[in-house]
């Protein structure tokens, strides 16, 4: 009976050690599943930050583009508008200085006019002074035959 006890226990120890062994095999392959998960997990958890990073970059890079493309058409219209000014400003200043142009050429027209009026006045006042010179002359002439006249009768 001893004998069959001890067997009986030693059998229930195997079998307690077979169960632990099973138990620590199932444990252990818990834990490796468990790991695996963890490391499929975290992969994924890379991938993904990586996509949205890379995502983000490209978001960014799109921003900042889109930023360039808006500043460049910008400057464009600046320097468009510049140019459009400074055309108006050109066609403003030719304007004037045709105006200017035209100004000195009626102020040139009216000093001439007044030259030929001062220049009529004076053939006027020459032609009016001959006449009285003449007339004078006549005068005196008329006047020197009737002395000449009378001095001939007197004498």
């Amino acid at each position: 009976r001893i004998k069959e006890r001890k067997r009986i226990e030693l059998e229930n120890i195997r079998e307690g050690e077979r169960l632990l062994r099973l138990e620590d095999e199932r444990q252990r392959q818990k834990k490796h599943s468990r790991q695996e998960r963890l490391r499929t997990e975290l992969m994924n958890n890379e991938r993904e930050k990586n996509n949205y990073v890379q995502q983000r970059l490209t978001t960014q890079r799109s921003e900042e583009l889109e930023l360039l493309k808006m500043e460049h058409e910008k400057a464009e219209r600046d320097i468009r508008r510049e140019h459009e000014r400074k055309l108006r400003e050109k066609e403003r200043f030719k304007k004037l200085k045709e105006s200017n142009q035209e100004m000195k050429r009626i102020k040139e027209q009216e000093k001439q006019r007044e030259m030929d009026y001062e220049v009529q006045l004076m053939k006027e006042y020459v032609r009016r002074e001959e006449a009285k010179e003449k007339r004078r002359a006549e005068e005196f002439q008329s006047r020197q035959r009737l002395v000449d006249g009378r001095e001939e009768e007197g004498l």
